[in-house]
């Protein structure tokens, strides 16, 4: 595999043809996957007490090319999987993943979506940017992953990832999911 990020446990530097191989892939349990050797899908695999999936093929008598794909087949676009997959990798210690609301890809390939904190109060706070203001409780927060990065709505902004439409578009959205706010 290309990207050992995934792995959980490294592979041999090779493996005899008819041989068993078994490739560990750490991700969140709650997507969906794809493993394809050759071109074709693996259905051996199997959770392994949420620390890793555990994907099972007999070695071909050729080169082998792995291939490993996330997705979410309940939710809007492929661009959630990536966003899920990212907060996870990079929010180890969290208990569990959880969007609230996937607001989708914005100018410049920004992924916005609102991430639970799992903080339940009714602390109104919130986020002004240019003439807009969005409105947010519970502890909760819009994230914006760009580029395989984490940033608020604000810093976002700032950093030319988002336009003040795309502010605007995601404040009518704010106000669609979460009215008794305004």
């Amino acid at each position: 595999m290309n990207d050992e990020e995934w792995l959980y446990e490294n592979l041999k530097a090779a493996y005899k043809a008819g041989e068993t191989v078994t490739v560990k892939i750490e991700m969140a349990i709650d997507l969906g996957c794809v493993f394809l050797v050759n071109g074709n899908d693996i259905a051996d695999c199997q959770d392994v007490d949420g620390l890793y999936w555990e994907f099972t093929f007999t070695m071909p008598a050729c080169n082998v090319e792995i291939d490993f794909k996330t997705y979410d087949g309940f939710l809007p676009d492929w661009n959630y999987g990536i966003l899920i997959e990212s907060y996870w990798k990079q929010n180890l210690d969290a208990d569990y993943v959880y969007i609230e609301n996937y607001y989708g890809e914005f100018s410049g390939g920004a992924i916005v979506a609102m991430i639970a904190s799992g903080a339940y109060d009714d602390a109104v706070w919130e986020e002004t940017i240019g003439d807009t203001t969005i409105r947010y409780n519970n502890g909760n927060c819009i994230l914006v992953l760009y580029e395989g990065e984490f940033h608020t709505l604000t810093a976002a902004y700032e950093n030319g990832y988002l336009s003040l439409n795309d502010i605007e578009a995601i404040s009518d959205l704010q106000k669609e999911y979460y009215p008794y706010l305004y």
